[in-house]
């Protein structure tokens, strides 16, 4: 398992593009759509709930990247 990640990376760079990226887009998606989601959900509670999400959903993003980044297993 080891080489073959190793052959994409020293292979063609344009082929290791888009395989690391398609995992990172629907990462992407889905936490985007999740944070939309809730955002309708919570509009029905009112200005300060709404307000709640729009300010932890940065706050959650930054997390989700550190802990993308603390999970990288080379």
């Amino acid at each position: 398992m080891a080489n073959k990640n190793v052959e994409v990376m020293r292979g063609n760079p344009e082929t290791a593009v888009k395989k690391l990226a398609i995992p990172i887009m629907i990462s992407m998606l889905l936490t985007a759509s999740y944070n939309i989601i809730d955002g309708i959900w919570i509009a029905g509670l009112g200005q300060e709930a709404i307000a709640g999400i729009g300010f932890i959903t940065p706050i959650f993003m930054i997390l989700n990247g550190v802990d993308t980044i603390s999970q990288k297993k080379i």
